[in-house]
């Protein structure tokens, strides 16, 4: 296939650094992948191969090659695809190609690909072999690519070697390419046009690369061109939205080097090409356009320079005359193609060809003196009452409309029922897509710029549309993923079956007598934990039940009376309301009032959520993408999003929105389904938001990164978001500049949690502007059915507490010790929870900060302390800060000095700093150290 002294350099270029690859000296790297490949499969098994664009994913394909495998380049995963839909086309794939083993960079393993095939994680490539010895490419095997997937997954598409060389000799018979061009692109390698012409064909023909990763370029488009003025590039290949994109990068060039512009894989549009010339200065003999598909290895057409045709009123830019040894024909307006090169059937497929071997291509479109018009996609044509309209035409117009949404539209046929007839929906993400959804304005401007009549316009949040892996919409999905939004999810709680209330009492609360009243059994922690499951199971809890009487209630449940009521949902610091005060601050008289107020039940319940950034986000994805994926997991958090989402009135603070977020760092559930990385290390306090976010897709967020300035934009979204008012409320001086506009304010510096109950003398005001506010904003106010009764539930951590914590330190308890009780919930540091299933270690969880079973060697506090803490002479690993008079938080206690010598800072801290900090912020560093310091390893 390739003569290693003949393969070329491949330069590739980042923002701010740039590598050569000398691909004729790097055969000992090359032989260890071979050598890896060949030992951990058969001869020509498939192999997949995940990488972003680097020298891993070159040598690796190229090892993959060389051992007589076939090399299958997946999609590695961005941050606009949905994380759902990657996984299940990549299934998909290795099911269809029987995928034998998948290569892959080492940040992937957060998406367990090894649970879809054998798996190996590259980070370094040594190399392997005597210095000098080339490497041995066989003379005959064959490759895999993949269609773009724009109607579904992508279909593996086969080719022998000599299908490949064939290919890239007679394209290049048009292109007339030497080893003194030079490729320059941001392609990714996953698909035909960057795989082909970027990158295989210059292998073949020992012509230079210069390559950029796609994501980077996204973020920096700018880069292609300062890499092809600084490499003298001679070739670039895009698609249409790249020249777009290129055009607004402002005046540019000329770049005399460049020989071919060349527009492929999907539809081009003269306005574009036009305004990329004028940004440019490129000439219009420069830009052409080549009609490219994965059946035909790569290249049907390519034109000579920039060619326009017009036919019925519409300007289209020829695809030119079909390159040597390739054939076309139309039949009834579609192209059918033949070459000695095309494709015969897809992997695992019956033969595709007609009698004649054309295939057909689903693209529609005339022939013009001998050239190939291109004017759309078969399955995109709709027929909207008796018209035809191509909906990548409907996407480009409407982004006329739109242009801040260009690139995110798509154009959809659905049939409507009432009309008796297709009508076009379309899809615009925006990032304040409900205003947009409440304007009657964009239906009427896109009746008036297509002629259409038949239509439904909906905005919706970023990341809702998908794409295939060339950056066209995948219709098909992306309808899939609306009908799953309008359809609406509801989520219930996962249930083993009888007795699943039973068995979470048990493993909650190890060795506490089950007939004796929990009141005598269980400290405030326990009786709160016990409280909050009661209360999802419906259950009323009284501090006189038994473990025994609770279980058994949870089948005997009556459906209660129900009638209008108005919800209050207080998302403050539960030390407002009368967190640990003998009485709570919401009193039935104050209920009564409001009751009195608004004519109806009161139902005030406070919830402890994370901040409002992170909140908002969360409830888009509960609305628009978990449909997508409805896994029971999410119950938890989708039934307090839901209570959120159906509240009459919410009550805000700047507890959680100013003052704890630079000690922490928060889980925000993601759009795409992606569990990044550090997630696994968050650990959290018993908050019932998060009761089960060990098992849900999310990233990292720190707090520090959560300034000031950006909250009261963010409430001011989310209270036109939800439609519901916002009642704020203020104390914290030091965040005066931000909230001295707020409903209620009550500014002074507050030095403990304590001081927030003892001091009360704000109560009666707060109670007077609230029923003012209420009284003022009565019209705006949603009610729902409910429990006739004047209601006040304090049942939730005070305020939202999660850290991220130091892995290495998890590493070095789990290696010491063999038995563990862990108190707090599974939700929190679930990798310790991971390393100990994995050496087999014995554990249980305790909901008690002082475990009455004592059947342990080590005690690990994961937020279920409440800052406490517990009395045992165990060794202690406190992850999450609890702390005792004179110690602080997050370190070891009660151990010996070499533990406490070897043991890394449990969140990533030194005493040292911790001292210095205690000063300026007391006890409550929480995760403030884990943010400005860098997590030590283990001396071991």
């Amino acid at each position: 296939m390739f003569q290693p002294p003949a393969l070329p350099h491949i330069t590739f270029v980042g923002v701010e650094s740039e590598q050569t690859l000398a691909l004729s000296e790097c055969s000992p790297q090359i032989r260890a992948i071979a050598e890896l490949a060949a030992s951990s499969t058969v001869e020509g098994a498939t192999v997949g191969i995940l990488f972003q664009t680097g020298p891993a994913l070159i040598l690796t394909w190229l090892g993959v090659l060389a051992a007589g495998r076939t090399p299958l380049i997946l999609q590695y995963p961005n941050e606009k695809m949905s994380k759902v839909y990657w996984r299940d086309s990549l299934r998909d794939t290795i099911d269809r190609c029987d995928v034998a083993m998948l290569l892959c960079a080492p940040e992937l393993s957060a998406f367990n690909p090894g649970e879809l095939a054998a798996c190996t994680f590259l980070d370094e490539i040594e190399p392997s072999g005597e210095p000098g010895t080339e490497v041995v490419f066989p003379e005959e095997g064959a490759i895999l690519q993949l269609s773009s997937g724009t109607t579904g997954f992508k279909k593996p598409i086969r080719f022998t070697f000599d299908a490949l060389k064939k290919h890239a000799h007679l394209y290049n018979e048009t292109l007339c390419l030497t080893p003194d061009d030079r490729i320059v692109s941001w392609l990714p390698l996953y698909h035909d046009m960057g795989f082909i012409a970027c990158f295989v064909t210059p292998l073949l023909l020992g012509v230079p690369i210069v390559l950029i990763d796609p994501i980077t370029w996204v973020r920096t488009p700018r880069l292609l061109f300062e890499a092809i003025e600084r490499h003298k590039g001679t070739v670039c290949y895009m698609p249409n939205f790249g020249f777009e994109v290129m055009s607004k990068q402002g005046q540019s060039g000329p770049f005399p080097s460049m020989r071919h512009w060349i527009s492929c894989s999907e539809p081009t549009y003269p306005a574009t090409l036009e305004r990329f010339l004028t940004a440019t200065g490129a000439s219009r003999s420069n830009i052409s356009t080549c009609y490219g598909m994965a059946e035909n290895v790569f290249a049907v057409t390519q034109s000579a320079g920039m060619q326009i045709v017009e036919r019925e009123g519409q300007s289209y830019v020829s695809c030119g005359r079909p390159i040597s040894g390739t054939e076309v024909k139309n039949v009834d307006g579609e192209f059918f193609v033949r070459s000695p090169h095309s494709l015969a059937a897809y992997e695992g497929s019956a033969d595709m060809r007609d009698e004649a071997g054309f295939y057909a291509t689903g693209d529609i479109g005339f022939f013009e003196d001998g050239e190939i018009i291109i004017t759309g996609r078969k399955q995109d044509l709709a027929n909207i009452g008796g018209r035809k309209f191509l909906l990548n035409d409907l996407d480009f117009a409407v982004a006329q409309l739109f242009p801040q949404s260009a690139g995110r539209i798509a154009s959809l046929s659905v049939f409507d029922s009432a009309g008796g007839t297709e009508k076009v929906l379309f899809l615009i993400e925006e990032d304040t897509f409900w205003l947009w959804n409440r304007s009657p304005e964009p239906a009427r401007l896109i009746r008036e710029h297509t002629g259409l009549e038949w239509l439904e316009v909906h905005f919706v949040p970023r990341h809702f549309i998908t794409k295939t892996s060339s950056g066209k919409i995948n219709r098909k999905r992306t309808l899939a993923d609306w009908q799953a939004f309008q359809a609406g999810v509801h989520l219930q709680r996962e249930s083993s079956g009888d007795g699943e209330l039973g068995r979470k009492l048990t493993e909650q609360f190890p060795g506490i007598p089950t007939d004796t009243p929990v009141g005598e059994e269980l400290d405030s922690l326990g009786q709160l934990i016990l409280r909050i499951l009661c209360e999802e199971h419906g259950i009323s809890y009284t501090a006189d039940l038994t473990l025994d009487s609770i279980a058994a209630s949870e089948h005997v449940r009556s459906s209660p009376e129900e009638a209008q009521v108005f919800s209050i949902i207080a998302l403050v610091d539960g030390w407002r309301l009368g967190f640990e005060a003998p009485q709570p601050f919401i009193d039935s008289a104050f209920l009564e009032a409001i009751s009195n107020e608004v004519g109806m039940p009161v139902h005030f319940e406070h919830i402890c959520v994370p901040p409002a950034l992170i909140l908002f986000s969360d409830l888009i994805f509960h609305d628009y993408f978990l449909p997508r994926n409805p896994d029971p997991a999410y119950a938890v958090v989708s039934s307090l999003l839901t209570k959120i989402k159906n509240a009459s009135l919410i009550l805000i603070d700047d507890e959680d929105n100013f003052r704890t977020p630079p000690f922490c760092a928060y889980p925000v559930l993601d759009r795409q389904f992606t569990m990044e990385n550090d997630a696994d290390l968050l650990g959290h306090r018993m908050q019932r938001y998060t009761q089960n976010h060990h098992l849900l897709p999310r990233r990292v967020i720190l707090g520090r990164d959560l300034t000031p300035e950006t909250v009261n934009p963010v409430l001011q979204m989310m209270e036109s978001y939800l439609q519901t008012p916002i009642f704020k409320m203020a104390f914290h001086a030091e965040f005066r500049a931000h909230t001295e506009q707020w409903e209620f304010c009550d500014f002074r510096d507050f030095n403990s949690d304590s001081e927030k109950v003892t001091n009360t003398s704000w109560l009666q005001r707060f109670e007077n502007t609230l029923l003012h506010f209420i009284r003022q904003r009565r019209s705006e106010f949603r009610t729902h059915a409910g429990e006739p009764v004047n209601r006040f539930l304090l049942m939730d951590t005070p305020h939202f507490c999660s850290f991220v914590l130091n892995r290495a330190a998890v590493d070095f308890v789990v290696e010491e010790y063999n038995s563990f009780c862990l108190v707090g919930a599974a939700s929190s540091l679930p990798y310790l929870q991971e390393q100990l299933d994995r050496l087999g270690k014995r554990y249980f969880f305790s909901s008690q900060a002082t475990p009455a079973n004592t059947d342990y060697e080590c005690l690990v506090l994961l937020g279920g302390v409440g800052g406490r803490m517990p009395v045992t002479d165990k060794p202690t690993f406190d992850f999450v800060h609890a702390r005792e008079e004179g110690h602080g938080g997050g370190r070891p206690h009660n151990v010996t000095q070499e533990v406490w010598d070897l043991c890394p800072p449990l969140a990533a801290c030194d005493e040292k700093l911790y001292r210095s900090l205690l000063g300026t912020h007391g006890v409550l560093i929480g995760n403030f150290l884990l943010n400005h310091t860098v997590a030590q390893p283990a001396a071991r």
